[in-house]
């Protein structure tokens, strides 16, 4: 079941654009408290995995 939901997930972003996955990232990583180059080019190498 987790896995159905992981998939529909992926899908999803894989069908934002590139604006839309940004701005996520951006808001995330003001959620997490790390909001620094450092923070978002560590978070951006996660997400490109």
């Amino acid at each position: 079941m987790v896995s159905l939901l992981y998939t529909a997930v992926t899908i999803l972003e894989l069908y934002s654009t590139n604006i839309e996955r940004e701005e996520k990232k951006n808001i995330k990583l003001r959620a997490a408290g790390v909001w620094s180059t450092e923070g978002t080019s560590v978070i951006n190498t996660e997400y490109q995995k």
